[in-house]
Order: C-alpha cells, then structure tokens, then sequence
C-alpha cells in the first residue's frame, strides 16, 4: 500500500484524539468542581464524607479537593489551574486560594505562588502565556499526568 494511503486516516486520528483531549480536560475540570462541591457540603453538613462519589476517592483527594491546610501549596495551585479552564494570573490564583478557604496571612505567599507557578511551568504542567500585558498560567496537562517531579531549589 502506498504511504499516500496512509495520510488521510492519520490525519483524522489526529484530529479526533485532540478533539477527544479538549473533551476530556473540559470533564476533568468538571470533576475538580464537582468534587470540591461535594466535599465542600459534607463538611459543612457535618457528614463524615459518605457519599458513594466521596468513598472512590482516596484521603489524598479528599484532602486535596478540600484544600485543607496541610495541603502543599504546588498541589492547591495545580487544582485550581485544572479548575479555571483559561490563564490566570499570580494575584488570581492568590484570590481563588482565598476563596477556597486557604491561610493566605502569610506576608510571603505572592512571592511563593509566583515562584511554584513558574515551576509548574518549567515542568511542562502549565503554560506561561501574557494575559492583559500580565504574566499568566494556562493548565497544558489535561490527562493528569506528571511531566516530572518539581523539586525544591
């Protein structure tokens, strides 16, 4: 068979694996939200997490989804890049955390989230991309997978 042949078939599995790849990034960020609304109530309502959604989830997620405050920073600001779906600046990101319930009284925690966002990028999780002039943050992973450990410098 030629390798002409071949082309066009190529080209359509390409195009329906990106297409497939947005889908999926779109119902990941859907589950982040879900998940941390979910969370979020059974706190609240005094429910010691025993919805069958909350039973799949590992203490890990759990924790994570709720941000609880032994949550490594790099962690909180992976989840909320998965959540927004566009770029977000250092000062939003710090907003979000704020939201979420995260200690933001550290006079430092500006200067750390500019310091772990940029990591993230450098780890290939995340795209520093300009947004109004200013520097922002675009989550590029959308199967979840890290690209490498980010370690401390």
């Amino acid at each position: 068979m030629p390798k002409d042949d071949y082309k066009q078939p190529l080209k359509a599995l390409q195009v329906e694996l990106e297409d497939l790849l947005a889908k999926r990034a779109e119902i990941d960020r859907r589950i982040v939200k879900v998940r941390q609304a979910i969370v979020s109530l059974a706190h609240l309502s005094g429910e010691d997490h025993a919805s069958s959604e909350l039973r799949n989830l590992s203490q890990e997620e759990i924790e994570s989804t709720f941000l609880e405050p032994k949550l490594r920073l790099v962690d909180a600001l992976r989840w909320i890049l998965k959540a927004a779906g566009k770029p977000l600046t250092p000062l939003e990101v710090r907003n979000e955390l704020e939201k979420l319930g995260y200690d933001i009284s550290k006079t430092s925690l500006l200067s750390s989230i500019h310091i772990t966002l940029g990591r993230i990028a450098e780890a290939g999780e995340a795209k520093e991309v300009k947004e109004k002039g200013k520097k922002a943050y675009l989550w590029r992973n959308p199967e979840g997978v890290r690209i490498r450990r980010i370690r401390p410098r």
